[in-house]
């Protein structure tokens, strides 16, 4: 997992299949040989816990999280990435963004199905 991931998201970074679109991501932008992007997607996960509160969508928050830190991780700009190659990151993302959209949906509904299972648990209190 994840750490400094917002607690209500937390089982969706450990989930197999959000696991597998964090590497498709990383692996395509590599093979477009963008070095600096490790360092931005370490950043996403505070991403994703800025949009999760604001949009409270774990599935948007993941794809957002991801490409609000490479679009502005104060690691990139320690790097001082050229506008150049700032585009090309965003267009990386822009061209990869429908290999996503299938999985979000998927991992959307896992999430829904896992906050039932939560909701249903009853809550044992000591004492």
């Amino acid at each position: 997992m994840i750490v400094g991931l917002h607690p209500v998201v937390s089982h969706l970074y450990s989930d197999e299949l959000a696991k597998n679109l964090l590497e498709k991501f990383t692996s395509e932008v590599r093979a477009r040989n963008v070095d600096y992007i490790d360092k931005c997607v370490e950043s996403f996960s505070m991403w994703s816990s800025a949009c999760i509160e604001v949009l409270e969508n774990p599935a948007i928050s993941l794809t957002y999280g991801i490409y609000l830190s490479v679009k502005s991780s104060e690691e990139c700009r320690k790097l001082s990435p050229s506008q150049e190659e700032i585009e090309s990151i965003k267009g990386v993302f822009d061209e990869i963004k429908p290999i996503f959209e299938e999985g979000m949906k998927k991992l959307y509904k896992n999430y829904l199905g896992k906050k039932r299972e939560y909701e249903k648990t009853p809550i044992e209190v000591d004492g």
